[in-house]
């Protein structure tokens, strides 16, 4: 008895340092503090295999310095801290469905790369957590910017966007090249600009009169394709002259590697269903600008220490995704 006894204070001792090791340990998994919110090791982590995956997406060169690139690290947790924060300083909450999307997405991703994460030490609740903070972001876009359809100062101005913005038409194109890719010689352009030439002089202002005199000389008429300005697919010059096309017009409009015919539409005079279509793009690119402006502004706020070296956690990174 008297010998157990003895052991007593040993055993509280050992406990003791156990714990002290065990709060150093995770005193030292913090590895930013933001403003006060500590940032461990998993998510900074996860931001740092996000940038180095893909560090163009982050206004990065192909192969960025270390600096560069953890630079790019720690302005990402920023952006996760001020997501939170400002989601949580407007009083929002996410709904069921939300949060429901939020696992789906995590379920999937782990599905296709569990083994990736594991090996660089990033959890599934970890997932949870930075895809969590992406809806949160969204949900106070949607909550700040997009009062809804009875907002009728708002959606007048939605109205003007998506009309001095989008463009409709219908078009026949085709390519100076042959099958191989080859370019076609000038003769054999200038046959088919001359036809083309011909099939809008035939085409009159409705769509049923310039099908058939596409099918006349050859090509098919195309469905209405919605053009927003600034989009890729077309060649330079090619939405400034559609836009300025009067509607119900055909117009030709040849270009170095290929010709279009192209019918005009009436985008005002399209069903609803086609707006509310848009709708949703049509808040995201009016709005972005003011949206971004706020939240650079938050940002410029934020402070950040440095509790572990990034340094460190790179290498241990890189060594990682290696093994």
């Amino acid at each position: 008895m008297k010998q157990w006894i003895k052991r007593i204070p040993a055993a509280l001792a050992a406990l003791g340092l156990l714990l002290t090791l065990c709060a150093c340990g995770a005193e030292k998994s913090i590895v930013l503090v933001i403003s006060g919110a500590e940032l461990d090791r998993e998510i900074y982590t996860y931001f740092l295999d996000r940038v180095s995956a893909r560090p163009t997406d982050y206004g990065l060169e192909e192969k960025p310095s270390d600096e560069a690139l953890l630079d790019a690290v720690t302005f990402e947790c920023k952006r996760y801290v001020a997501n939170n924060t400002r989601f949580r300083d407007a009083g929002l909450t996410l709904s069921a469905s939300e949060k429901a999307e939020i696992a789906q997405q995590v379920n999937n991703l782990w599905l296709r790369a569990e083994r990736h994460y594991r090996a660089i030490g990033v959890s599934k609740q970890t997932l949870t957590k930075a895809i969590t903070a992406e809806s949160n972001a969204d949900a106070l876009f949607t909550a700040t910017y997009d009062k809804g359809v009875t907002d009728q100062a708002g959606e007048a101005e939605l109205l003007k966007y998506f009309y001095a913005n989008y463009i409709s038409f219908r078009t026949v194109v085709a390519y100076y090249t042959t099958a191989d890719g080859s370019p076609l010689t000038q003769l054999q352009k200038n046959t088919i600009k001359a036809a083309f030439d011909a099939m809008a002089a035939n085409a009159g202002e409705s769509v049923d009169s310039f099908r058939e005199a596409a099918a006349e000389a050859g090509y098919g008429l195309s469905e209405t394709i919605l053009l927003k300005q600034g989009a890729d697919g077309y060649p330079d010059g090619f939405y400034a002259a559609v836009a300025a096309q009067a509607n119900g017009t055909v117009r030709v409009l040849d270009y170095e590697d290929c010709v279009f015919a192209v019918l005009k539409e009436d985008l005002e005079s399209k069903d609803e269903s086609v707006y509310a279509s848009y709708r949703s793009a049509c808040v995201s690119e009016l709005y972005a600008p003011q949206a971004a402006q706020a939240m650079d502004a938050f940002l410029a706020e934020l402070t950040v220490e440095k509790a572990k070296d990034p340094a460190r956690l790179l290498r241990e990174y890189r060594k990682a995704i290696k093994a």
